[in-house]
This record gives C-alpha cells, sequence and structure tokens, in this order.
C-alpha cells in the first residue's frame, strides 16, 4: 500500500519541484533576454520536454518506467507556470486580472473535459493514443508560446 501511494504522489512530487524551478527560471531569462524570448523560451521547453515524457512514458513497457516517466512529463508541464501567470502582468497590468481569468477559464475547461475524454479515448483506442493526445496538445502548447510576446504588452 505504501508503495502505491508513493507511486500515485509521484507526479506531484515532480510538479512541486519543477514549478518553482520554472518561475526562478523564467525571471532569470526574463532578465537577461528580456520578457519576450524568457517567457517564450521557459513556456516553450517545458511544454515541449513535457509532450517528450508523455511519449516516452505511454510506450515503455516496465510499469515503474511509465510512471516515472509521466511524472516527469507532469513536473515539466508545471515548470512553465511561472511563465503562464506572470505573462498577463507582462501582457497588460491594467487588465491582468481579466486576462488571468480568461487564462484560468480556458486551463478549466481543459480540466473538467480530460478526466472524462482521456479513459474514453483509452478505452477506445488504447492508453497510448489517449496520451499520445496529451502529448500533441502540449506540443500545441509549445508552438503557441512561439507566437506569445508579453513584452510588447500596454506600456503604463
Amino acid at each position: 500500500m505504501l508503495r502505491g501511494a508513493i507511486f500515485a504522489s509521484s507526479p506531484f512530487i515532480a510538479m512541486t519541484v519543477f514549478c518553482p524551478i520554472g518561475g526562478w527560471m523564467t525571471d532569470q531569462l526574463a532578465k537577461r533576454t528580456g520578457l519576450n524570448t524568457g517567457r517564450s523560451m521557459i513556456g516553450t521547453a517545458g511544454m515541449t520536454l513535457a509532450a517528450l515524457f508523455i511519449i516516452l512514458g505511454a510506450f515503455i513497457e516496465s510499469p515503474f518506467l511509465a510512471i516515472a516517466l509521466l511524472s516527469l512529463g507532469a513536473g515539466w508541464l508545471y515548470f512553465t507556470i511561472g511563465a503562464f501567470w506572470s505573462t498577463p502582468v507582462d501582457l497588460s497590468k491594467p487588465h491582468a486580472g481579466t486576462l488571468s481569468g480568461l487564462m484560468n477559464t480556458g486551463a478549466n475547461l481543459g480540466g473538467t473535459l480530460s478526466p472524462t475524454l482521456t479513459p474514453w479515448l483509452a478505452n477506445q483506442f488504447g492508453w497510448s493514443v489517449a496520451l499520445g493526445i496529451a502529448a500533441a496538445m502540449a506540443l500545441v502548447g509549445a508552438m503557441a508560446w512561439q507566437k506569445i510576446k508579453p513584452g510588447d504588452g500596454l506600456k503604463e
């Protein structure tokens, strides 16, 4: 039972470790390279690495290695959180609350659909396909980060 609890908590442990590291890194890169590059690099890198680890975890035979890889995928996804939440402020301080609310609404829609859609896809097509779609969504997010320019926001 204890081993099962450790395996079940491993994605959350990875997210707890990766989230503040990504936040710190986005601030450091934004200082060194500017907001556009700093935020975009973290968003793109985190989402791309999340997709890679999700795909690797989906196709690996060892259940222990699959859990480790999928946990790293979750960790890399949360690596981007600092860039996500600082970008609305970078884009428009006077409307940061509105932008954050819209962003959070989109995230919650995905969070609402995912627990139903993923098992359905897994039942219809297998877990590799369901996780492959999750990885593809992360890659779409990585590509979107290439278009986001927080440093071009409204100037006060």
